[in-house]
């Protein structure tokens, strides 16, 4: 996975990803299974809250996302297929660093992502939690 943030009030962030899947007991005439989605977004930043202990950032942001996605079925029962998708996204969370280690910073993420199913039994869409370290290099 590979990301880029902004350091001001507003700009993107983008997300790319790329996942296999194996098939469960019950879809046992589909093989391997790929999605590689790319997610460019809005962010905007919240309000810092800053202390002595900790330095707050809170965010919330909206965009789309695109996934290809390729299934592969059971030797001998058909022919692999693929198909693109848009849909969208919405999250929000907050980074916190702490004056004791400023290049060090945490991270959580909640957001819902809704991506038309490509294929009938598997949805790439629904709420998902990130928890994330970051190390800043500057």
């Amino acid at each position: 996975m590979a990301s880029a943030r902004p350091c001001a009030r507003g700009g993107t962030i983008d997300w790319a990803s790329n996942s296999t899947y194996r098939a469960t007991p019950r879809r046992t005439a589909w093989l391997p299974r790929a999605s590689l989605q790319f997610e460019p977004s809005a962010i905007y930043a919240l309000r810092d809250h800053v202390s002595d202990s900790i330095w707050l950032r809170p965010y919330a942001g909206a965009g789309i996302n695109f996934s290809h996605q390729t299934w592969n079925p059971a030797p001998g029962t058909g022919t692999p297929t693929s198909d693109n998708k848009v849909g969208g996204q919405i999250f929000g969370g907050a980074e916190v660093t702490f004056p004791s280690l400023p290049k060090l910073a945490v991270s959580a993420d909640l957001g819902y992502h809704w991506t038309p199913n490509a294929f009938p039994g598997v949805s790439l869409g629904g709420f998902g939690l990130s928890l994330a370290g970051h190390w800043y290099i500057k």
